[in-house]
């Protein structure tokens, strides 16, 4: 088959992939597609949360008789490891695969650049195309395995004076941004915010989109001494799970927050009185958060800029200045956005008068 053909089923294996993006936990999402006959048998992405991995999902109920001979294109390095799955690579032989094509190769010590050697010496072709593509798409995935803390995506809307709050109304984007907003959560495992978000604003911090409900994401609040609102919306929830960092707090404020099944994490300070957010982003890696949104205020995401703590951001602006009942300019944060990142989009025509603006 020509180089052309892999590259072609690469392609619809990445767009597999992304359909899964940050939704499978701690595993990277792979997208795989299985051809024989230059005819496509079945296509396959990882499961929601991380397993069943691609590989075993596209070819565990097809019988040998038909994959045998087949060729199976993958877009990340099939696994050669046991971990809470036995190795794709079990599975690829078992079923007597002709030929692997793989996109990118896995920076996980266990498997990376193994899975070649072993199906090599089972007689399957491995050939190994870059796609620059697919080494994009991934570049999350390795950042997370090389430092250990999450992929961390900011996010704020402004009016087109810079203002992120107004006087005269509870909202500054429409509602076409605010559905991109709640794709953002759907996309993330995490949100983060600090107690004076939840005080303030009373958010509910979930995903309202139809049908996307169950995908809201885990509730993170940094809140050093437990200011954090007794009757807040998140609490009025059985099934939220969140999380508070703090440093102190008075005993009825912890008994209230257990009995709502908040997990505290106390962490120390710094000599500043402030967290190391640092620190803060590797607690959340170590509780399997990979991919975390940032919606935070003026002050707190100026920190995060500060840190260097984004991956990527979204700026959101409306068409519409907001003059005298504008509140809390971010013309700094734009400006750091614009000296730290380069714009990867510009989106403004399908928003009605709301540009997104894409930072990475």
């Amino acid at each position: 088959m020509s180089s052309k053909k892999d590259k072609l089923y690469l392609n619809l294996a990445l767009n597999l992939a992304k359909n899964m993006e940050g939704l499978t936990g701690t595993n990277p999402s792979v997208g795989s597609v299985l051809v024989k006959n230059d005819e496509i048998i079945s296509l396959a992405s990882t499961g929601y949360d991380g397993t069943p991995h691609s590989e075993f999902s596209l070819l565990n109920k097809i019988d040998k008789k038909i994959t045998k001979g087949s060729s199976l294109y993958v877009t990340l390095e099939p696994c050669s490891h046991f971990g809470k799955t036995p190795p794709c690579t079990n599975i690829i032989i078992e079923k007597k695969i002709s030929k692997l094509v793989f996109g990118a190769h896995d920076i996980d010590e266990r498997s990376s650049k193994r899975a070649k050697q072993i199906l090599k010496s089972k007689k399957i072709k491995v050939k190994n195309i870059n796609v620059p593509k697919i080494n994009e798409f991934y570049k999350p995935y390795i950042f997370q395995r090389k430092y250990k803390q999450p992929y961390i995506v900011g996010k704020i809307a402004c009016s087109k004076d810079f203002f992120i709050k107004s006087s005269k109304s509870k909202y500054i984007s429409n509602i076409y941004t605010q559905s991109f907003s709640h794709h953002l959560r759907y996309k993330n495992q995490a949100i983060l915010v600090t107690y004076k978000t939840i005080n303030e604003d009373n958010p509910l911090l979930d995903c309202r989109l139809s049908g996307l409900n169950e995908y809201s994401p885990l509730k993170v609040i940094i809140d050093k001494n437990l200011k954090v609102k007794k009757n807040a919306n998140i609490f009025k929830s059985k099934n939220t799970k969140i999380i508070i960092f703090y440093n102190s707090g008075d005993k009825k404020k912890i008994k209230f927050l257990k009995s709502k099944k908040v997990k505290l994490i106390n962490v120390k300070l710094q000599k500043n009185g402030e967290f190391d957010l640092k620190k803060v982003m590797s607690i959340l890696y170590q509780n399997n958060i990979c991919f975390l949104l940032v919606e935070g205020g003026n002050r707190f995401t100026n920190k995060m800029l500060d840190k260097n703590l984004f991956n990527e951001f979204y700026l959101i602006k409306t068409d519409n200045k907001l003059r005298q009942s504008g509140k809390l300019n971010i013309k700094k944060i734009v400006y750091k956005l614009s000296k730290k990142f380069r714009i990867k989009s510009n989106i403004n025509q399908y928003f009605d008068k709301n540009r997104i603006t894409r930072f990475i």
